[in-house]
């Protein structure tokens, strides 16, 4: 999936709605379809968000509602920006002999439901918004 030599960098930053719309809109890495679906949806006035990056490709990004962090589950949208990483990762995850192990390290299987049902629908990310 990653290799061993590869070196993975987070951003983590906080962002008004319509700076993060505004980089959608201007990002010609992501497809139109994906883009209007994040465009036309309802966010919160502010996100957290987390930027995944191997050797500074981009491969995910996190976005939690900062206005709801109160809530269990404030992780709200996945932007997956390398498909092949994305379908790797959930090979890892639905690895039967890795399962057990990747719910110990993460300590909450809803963490890891998001995940796999953000992989599926990543060409509408918005479609995991929660109302």
């Amino acid at each position: 999936m990653v290799p061993a030599a590869a070196t993975a960098e987070w951003d983590v930053h906080l962002s008004f709605s319509n700076d993060l719309k505004e980089n959608i809109r201007n990002d010609p890495t992501i497809p139109r379809a994906t883009a209007e679906n994040i465009l036309l949806a309802h966010h919160p006035r502010f996100w957290w968000r987390a930027k995944l990056s191997i050797d500074r490709k981009p491969v995910l990004e996190l976005l939690f509602d900062a206005t709801g962090i109160a809530r269990s589950f404030p992780l709200q949208m996945a932007l997956w920006r390398d498909d092949s990483f994305a379908l790797a990762l959930k090979r890892e995850l639905e690895d039967a002999t890795k399962k057990q192990v990747i719910l110990y390290i993460l300590t909450n299987a809803r963490f890891l439901e998001f995940l796999g049902k953000s992989i599926d629908c990543r060409s509408e990310p918005a479609s995991l918004l929660q109302s």
